[in-house]
């Protein structure tokens, strides 16, 4: 899976993620950017958020549950990894919360089932708790 971003001035990009393009990526203003889309913390709590997401609504999906609605609150916790070294942010936790509506309460069980084993699905979420290499290679062009 590629995704490629093009620097559009100062610290924005604008990303392109198969056929989906213009995806603003910015800091707020105290951050010295232009607040001109979410940030990459942001982007890394949506895609968080989303996974738990799309692993969840599939298990009920899959166990034919009728779900009324479903809303995902994510937290990206960031502190000073060290508070001598100046501003260096780093993300120690992200707490997820799902709050979800069924149609009925008879399918209690079936939802129990998809709370117990939809989190193993989760590509992102596994690969974040498991810890995942990136490699860094810089050209100058």
């Amino acid at each position: 899976m590629r995704i490629e971003l093009d620097w559009t001035g100062n610290i924005g990009f604008t990303a392109t993620a198969r056929q989906f393009s213009g995806i603003k990526v910015d800091e707020p203003e105290q951050f010295h950017g232009e607040d001109k889309g979410p940030s990459p913390v942001e982007y890394f709590g949506i895609g968080i958020g989303g996974c738990l997401g799309t692993s969840f609504a599939y298990c009920l999906k899959k166990m034919e549950v009728p779900t009324r609605s479903m809303k995902i609150i994510i937290d990206v916790e960031m502190h000073h990894a060290d508070p001598d070294a100046g501003n260096a942010l780093r993300i120690k936790q992200v707490n997820a919360e799902l709050d979800i509506t069924l149609e009925n309460d008879d399918d209690a069980d079936l939802f129990d089932l998809c709370t117990e084993s939809f989190k193993k699905y989760c590509v992102v979420t596994q690969s974040v708790i498991n810890g995942v290499p990136v490699r860094v290679d810089i050209r100058k062009t």
